[in-house]
């Protein structure tokens, strides 16, 4: 068993809750652990997954919760003052008992995913997961994110547009679409009666993995198929209004630098279409902006955040980001941790 000091991150998201343990000497990360949906308003068992990860992750390092010196909770459905309240009041149920509330810090997921980023400064962070979430920070620190301001979300309302436009077309209300052939053979149905029946019937069950079809239809557009093509660019486009408003509600000037950080199993899923999309358009209002993608995994924010807790400022993000595990592990597309919306 190793023995010293070490710190906690977990991002928790709608699709999976994501937990590693680093040493504090040096930001190493040496545990891991997956679980479940972390989001309070959409499961009661938010709190068993992230404990389920915390544990999986403690396991992995083979190390005891006392010696987790910090820990940081990065969550979906972090969003108002009960809520916070809500997880700080679980720190036991957590396996986290014996950390000083000092010591432990609950943010909402969209500013893990600030802090993932290879350096300080202004920035804005556009996840489009199975939600979407976007936050800004100013080269002050001021911080802002969306929560339930966000109305265009992720996976799940991409996937949403494009059945309504297979119903359409079939019924020649809409054009025709190479997104029917794709629905029918991602959920495995005859014909599209039977797949408006598989969602809408009073016996059948909503598929909990809805969201799964998103890449199929990113897919379509990136062949250029036309109703896929514009679902995708709206949803960017509403995007990018939600990130131009995030940079406005924390200050930054539009000719001042900023980093836009793309991050999410949509942004992930190897298409460039949408991130493109949303790039052109930020960068036309934001001229000198940088973008970042690589190693633009939220939990590493959060681990960055339970060092500082743990006031081992000086550890280099990069080696957080170099000894994360496999990015398989990560990703979300064709995986049902529990809960799935």
């Amino acid at each position: 068993m190793r023995h010293g000091g070490y710190v906690l991150g977990v991002d928790g998201g709608a699709s999976k809750t994501v937990a590693l343990v680093a040493r504090c000497d040096d930001g190493t990360v040496v545990g891991a652990g997956r679980s479940g949906n972390a989001d309070i308003y959409q499961t009661t068992r938010a709190e068993s997954h992230v404990a389920d990860a915390i544990a999986q992750a403690v396991a992995d390092a083979a190390i005891a919760p006392e010696h987790i010196l910090a820990a940081t909770l990065s969550l979906v459905g972090a969003d108002w003052p009960e809520d916070f309240e809500h997880w700080h009041s679980k720190r036991a149920e957590l396996g986290l008992g014996c950390l000083p509330a000092q010591r432990f810090s609950v943010v909402n997921d969209g500013i893990g995913g600030l802090e993932s980023l290879s350096e300080a400064g202004a920035a804005v962070a556009v996840v489009c997961g199975t939600g979407a979430a976007v936050s800004a920070r100013s080269a002050g620190g001021v911080t802002w994110h969306s929560s339930f301001w966000q109305r265009t979300q992720g996976a799940v309302e991409l996937a949403e547009a494009a059945l309504e436009a297979v119903y359409l077309a079939e019924l020649g209300i809409g054009p025709a679409t190479a997104l029917t052939a794709e629905a029918l053979a991602h959920f495995g149905v005859a014909d599209v009666e039977a797949l408006l029946h598989r969602f809408t019937g009073r016996m059948a069950s909503r598929p909990a993995e809805i969201g799964y079809f998103a890449p199929r239809l990113v897919r379509a557009a990136e062949e250029a198929d036309p109703v896929a093509r514009d679902i995708v660019l709206t949803h960017a486009d509403k995007l990018a209004d939600y990130a131009r408003v995030a940079a406005r509600k924390v200050g930054i000037a539009s000719g001042a630098p900023v980093t836009l950080l793309l991050s999410g199993g949509v942004f992930q899923s190897g298409s460039e279409l949408m991130k493109d999309r949303v790039w052109q358009i930020f960068q036309g209002r934001f001229p000198a902006a940088r973008r970042e993608e690589a190693n633009a995994i939220p939990v590493v924010g959060a681990v960055a955040l339970a060092l500082d807790l743990a006031d081992a400022t000086r550890v280099d993000r990069h080696t957080i980001t170099s000894t994360l595990p496999d990015r398989r592990f990560f990703q979300t597309t064709g995986r049902n941790d529990g809960d799935t919306p």
